[in-house]
């Protein structure tokens, strides 16, 4: 799924903590904890249902140092995988 230009958001049954600079979500349908790195966490706080994911690459660019197409080819993928493991609802869906 190209999801450039889509808004995406948090899974609203999934809670989570962010504790020194790390989250870790914890997904009820699973019952799995998911414990995500400091550039992951940053691009989860930024899945408020406002920001398409071209913009959170943006941001993302600006705050961590990697090449754009790397920030961008990760940040989709890491997109996808969360989509794909329930944890973020993607567009309208």
């Amino acid at each position: 799924m190209n999801t450039l230009n889509k808004v995406v958001r948090k899974n609203e049954s999934i809670a989570y903590r962010i504790i020194e600079g790390e989250a870790l979500l914890v997904s009820p349908a699973d019952n799995l904890i998911y414990p995500l790195n400091p550039v992951a966490t940053r691009i989860w706080e930024l899945l408020d249902n406002k920001r398409e994911t071209h913009q959170i690459i943006s941001i993302v660019s600006e705050e961590f140092d990697a090449l754009p197409a790397t920030i961008q080819n990760d940040t989709v993928s890491f997109i996808d995988e969360l989509a794909s493991k329930g944890l973020v609802v993607i567009g309208n869906e």
